[in-house]
């Protein structure tokens, strides 16, 4: 569970920094127990979810770390009265990714999938958080999908033909006032320096 110790240590770094923290969790399709996604429960049998509950079990009495693990594949949290909605990506309604649109128009077709169905719950949903797609992109406002933590992998190069990026995860700015403000995608790997030009010159130049 090495795993667990480490979001335990930055669960509490940012209770240090912030004073408070909220923790949601949400299966995969990668981290399941079974050989086949299961669609009652999928959030009980996945090791996303197992590895969080530990940390919340381990951390459970700390005021200020609270916890939201996922049964399903969504988890809605209402921060100043807006809903945001985080899910891994795998079950937004929509499959594909390749062609010259990349993942772009499969993220936001399922997007919106979710907001329809949300809406006929009776729920605005106002930004939704994501991943899996490998690809770092906001396609509409609120829409937020993550980059690759571990960086391109053979299922981005080769199943979504994904276009390079280097490992990222998105962080966005929620305000009370303005709703959602500054995003970024925070780098996780040190860049790449420029190789040096090699420039070629005449000997009588040199010379």
């Amino acid at each position: 569970m090495a795993l667990a110790g480490v979001l335990r240590d930055g669960a509490l770094a940012f209770a240090e920094a912030f004073g408070r923290v909220h923790i949601t969790a949400t299966p995969g399709n990668h981290s399941r127990e079974m050989r086949k996604p299961w669609a009652k429960l999928s959030g009980v049998a996945s090791y996303d979810t197992l590895i969080v509950a530990a940390v919340a079990r381990e951390l459970k009495d700390d005021p200020r770390i609270t916890f939201e693990i996922a049964r399903g594949p969504d988890v809605v949290t209402e921060v100043f009265g807006r809903n945001i909605l985080d899910t891994h990506g795998d079950r937004i309604g929509t499959k594909g990714g390749k062609g010259r649109i990349g993942a772009v128009l499969p993220i936001a077709r399922g997007a919106q999938i979710i907001k329809e169905q949300q809406h006929s719950m009776g729920r605005q949903i106002y930004a939704i958080r994501a991943g899996h797609y490998h690809y770092a992109c906001e396609p509409e406002p609120g829409v937020l999908f993550g980059g690759s933590v571990p960086g391109y992998s053979e299922y981005a190069g080769g199943e979504l033909r994904a276009r390079l990026q280097p490992p990222s995860q998105k962080l966005a700015l929620l305000t009370a006032k303005w709703g959602l403000r500054e995003r970024c995608d925070v780098q996780l790997e040190e860049p790449r320096s420029a190789a040096k030009p090699r420039v070629r010159i005449s000997a009588t130049t040199a010379a």
